[in-house]
């Protein structure tokens, strides 16, 4: 995957279909319906950017397009006086939808090769690349609604940064597994240029200090100052989360680009 707007599409794509999949988890009857409003306008827009791609590439497909409208149904039904408990089932619909297309999307145009344990390895570390890029920047934007709802209780915001924790470790997992694939099959000279500073060392480097051990640091102290009840405090660390998460996975997309193993 050599192409900037292959690559821009597939950022979207995680993006998009990851926060799709994690809305399903949201209490929204209790957060109430400004937060889905929201969320689900911007994933709508994330997933027109991504069509718009698909579209330039040449790989649109009706399916993406479906799912794309149905986002935008489900936010216009968050225009609604109140949010029903339809729209609890559409966001678990959509959310397992957006699971599936966001992998059928990933095997058929992004990930190629014919070793199936590199593909379910690349499979594995983009569906948790999604959802370690969309808990990031959701965290960080319902740390937010506090501002907005300021009798939202402080439970929702430590669950979400508990969350944030559990998806990093899971994320961590999945990349050294990819790592460690790496090793034993790229030839040794390839290997040794990746991590290299001589060769591509800077980019590998910076995804795992800036792109895992910053985020794990930030949704540690973000837990603990949502446990004592400091939402300011732990909103604004999650949002230098935000930064990091967001220029890790950009660095892993890179990576993929230049040896096939999404990191």
């Amino acid at each position: 995957m050599t192409n900037s707007l292959q690559m821009a599409a597939l950022f979207l794509a995680e993006l998009g279909f990851g926060s799709a999949i994690l809305m399903a988890f949201m209490p929204n009857q209790e957060i109430g319906k400004s937060y889905p409003r929201f969320y689900y306008g911007f994933i709508t827009l994330l997933l027109s950017l991504f069509l718009f791609c698909l579209y330039r590439l040449g790989q649109f497909s009706s399916n993406y397009a479906i799912l794309t409208g149905l986002c935008a149904w489900i936010w216009l039904l968050s225009l609604r006086q109140e949010w029903l408990k339809l729209e609890d089932y559409l966001t678990w619909v959509y959310g397992i939808f957006s699971a599936i297309i966001l992998l059928v999307y990933a095997s058929k145009n992004v990930i190629s090769g014919t070793d199936t344990l590199a593909t379910i390895l690349n499979l594995t570390s983009v569906f948790t690349g999604a959802l370690f890029l969309a808990a990031g920047l959701m965290a960080m934007i319902f740390g937010h609604w506090y501002l907005i709802n300021r009798e939202l209780p402080i439970k929702h915001l430590v669950r979400a940064c508990q969350s944030l924790l559990a998806i990093t470790y899971l994320r961590l997992a999945c990349s050294l597994a990819v790592t460690l694939y790496a090793y034993q099959t790229l030839p040794a000279d390839q290997f040794s240029r990746l991590t290299d500073f001589a060769g591509h060392g800077i980019f590998f480097w910076s995804r795992y200090l800036t792109g895992f051990l910053l985020p794990l640091l930030v949704a540690h102290l973000g837990y603990a100052s949502a446990k004592i009840g400091s939402n300011q405090s732990a909103t604004g660390i999650l949002y230098a989360g935000t930064v990091f998460v967001l220029m890790g996975e950009m660095l892993t997309i890179y990576l993929f680009a230049i040896t096939g193993n999404y990191f």
